[in-house]
């Protein structure tokens, strides 16, 4: 499932960096670039893109396992809460639920704000403060990020919540 993902849909709208994604999953650990929730929600995206019953009927499962992790990383979020958030809508809306569609990447939106991802990191680069990695994923997260707002925003006819001049 997770190269039916970074095949058809990641090309399409980059939202992490598949590498850092990959060790994440290695490792298996919930980490700033990992978690279940962020795992769970590329499952369900790849489970629609599948052809295969038995692979769409796990859907139930992974978004049961979805939802018990949403709240748990809202509580505490990441990068990957964003990512994961904007996946999960993704799929949300590909299942005709239109309003979570627009709801979830709304949540992840403000985080963008909330992390800072809209602000310029070189001094924190140059002082330390961010590695090079975490920085290209943090402008992989931002741009995937307002890409689909702007997706999403002339989908719904409704504003934007990220703006090129606040970026």
């Amino acid at each position: 499932l997770l190269e039916l993902y970074f095949t058809y849909h990641h090309p399409a709208v980059p939202i992490l960096d598949e590498e850092t994604f990959r060790e994440g999953h290695e490792k298996g650990v919930k980490s700033q670039f990992y978690s279940l929730f962020l795992l769970y929600a590329i499952l369900l995206r790849s489970i629609r893109l599948s052809k295969k019953i038995g692979i769409r009927s796990l859907a139930a499962v992974y978004l049961h396992r979805a939802k018990a992790e949403l709240l748990s990383e809202l509580e505490q979020p990441t990068i990957s809460t964003i990512q994961a958030l904007c996946i999960f809508g993704h799929y949300l809306g590909s299942t005709g639920n239109d309003r979570a569609c627009w709801l979830y990447p709304g949540i992840a939106f403000r985080l963008v704000h909330d992390f800072g991802l809209h602000q310029d990191p070189t001094d924190l680069v140059r002082e330390g403060q961010l590695t090079e990695k975490e920085n290209k994923v943090r402008h992989v997260t931002l741009w995937g990020c307002y890409t689909i707002d702007k997706l999403y925003s002339s989908f719904h006819g409704r504003p934007t919540a990220l703006r090129f001049p606040d970026i």
